[in-house]
């Protein structure tokens, strides 16, 4: 039976996760539309992203538990048109602080889909880390293939229309699809008591290192994504298209990473870590030291693939350390590594004001990706020691 759940149940928020996760990608290359239109500067610009995922961190918080006590389908349902309606609401912004205002009700209600989504994901695949891991890698597959495609879509409907119909086209995919959520999967409710649930969550040590960690993911992920599109513009003079077709390669680089983690995770084991954050470091690198057209698609591609190597694994983790509340957990999870982003695209556009500079946010991130390849190699080693 949960064999069969899970079969309706990936194919349908996946597909799901694929528009919200387009919607936040596609930000990438319409930037520089968005500072141009409204007289802006890039890193001003890139705020409309940060005002986006800072609720959707701080809102994760909030909808994991309602979730638990009122059923994650009827959340996940009006968590689907809302951000569908505020989508389409930010495409007609007159000015550029309705945008983010927009955005931020877009994110705040995008919080409750991806989080809840995995976590019933989680519920339905059970204690088998196998089923688990697989599970999720299948479904945050789909999320990032939104994400592989949104820069070309983004950057496509940009050149040829404007970056308003482009989160318009969004939102109207998004409501049509919470109408085939709401009207084809049915599970009921089983509310749970919440009381003190957060205060047993915060005294498990191994959970709170992991979704630190996962910040820290977010902080070299999401913060250095945001501004690769201008990046990749001032070091090849191609247009927005162009741009958008070349930022697809961390999507791709994503996909792929979620269909093989499982695998790769069997095949090194004990060095699965080290060899994950190694792809992270060496593309992160590619951009300071090579930041030529020839090699920018692979640097993203395997900044994308390693992301989706380690994230997976994370999250499993999380859920299977605290799995009676798995809810809480991508509550948690989802927080963390937003507010990583948010935090990294501030720090990067501060760089990028009084610098000038593109080195500093690749370095950063590289050292980052490394850091978080050791502390989960000798977190492993510790674990295996102990058993």
């Amino acid at each position: 039976m949960e064999n069969k759940q899970l079969k309706i149940l990936i194919p349908f928020f996946g597909i799901m996760l694929f528009l919200v996760n387009g919607d936040t990608y596609a930000t990438s290359p319409m930037l520089i539309q968005i500072a141009n239109e409204f007289g802006l500067n890039i890193t001003v610009a890139g705020l409309s992203f940060v005002t986006y995922m800072l609720p959707f961190g701080f809102f994760t918080l909030i909808f994991g538990p309602l979730s638990e006590k009122f059923g994650k389908v009827v959340i996940i349902n009006i968590a689907a048109f809302s951000t569908a309606i505020f989508s389409i609401v930010g495409g007609f912004a007159p000015n550029f602080i309705t945008l983010c205002l927009c955005r931020a009700l877009n994110g705040a209600f995008a919080a409750a889909i991806m989080p809840v989504s995995m976590a019933l994901i989680g519920e339905k695949a059970g204690q088998d880390q196998t089923t688990l891991q697989s599970s999720l890698g299948k479904i945050m597959a789909l999320m990032f293939l939104g994400g592989a495609v949104a820069p070309a879509i983004g950057g496509l409907i940009s050149f040829f229309g404007s970056w308003r119909i482009v989160y318009i086209i969004y939102g109207i995919l998004e409501f049509i699809m919470s109408v085939l959520i709401l009207s084809k999967i049915r599970i009921p409710s089983q509310g749970v008591a919440l009381k003190g649930v957060y205060k047993e969550a915060f005294a498990n040590r191994n959970l709170i290192g992991t979704v630190l960690i996962i910040s820290l993911v977010g902080m070299a992920v999401l913060g250095t994504f945001t501004y690769m599109g201008k990046f990749i513009e001032q070091k090849t003079g191609y247009s927005i298209l162009i741009v958008g077709l070349i930022l697809s390669c961390f999507g791709i680089g994503s996909m792929i990473g979620g269909r093989v983690s499982v695998k790769l995770r069997q095949k090194f084991q004990s060095k699965y870590f080290i060899f994950t954050s190694l792809i992270g470091v060496v593309s992160l690198l590619s951009f300071v030291f090579f930041p030529i057209i020839e090699v920018i698609p692979f640097a993203l591609l395997g900044f994308g693939l390693s992301f989706m190597l380690i994230q997976p694994m994370l999250i499993a983790k999380a859920q299977s350390l605290f799995s009676k509340h798995r809810g809480i957990v991508m509550s948690m999870c989802a927080f963390n590594m937003c507010v990583g982003g948010g935090v990294g695209t501030l720090i990067n556009g501060a760089i990028l004001k009084n610098f000038s500079n593109y080195i500093y946010i690749f370095i950063i991130p590289a050292v980052l990706f490394g850091i978080i390849g050791l502390v989960l190699t000798i977190l492993e080693k510790k674990v295996v020691h102990v058993k």
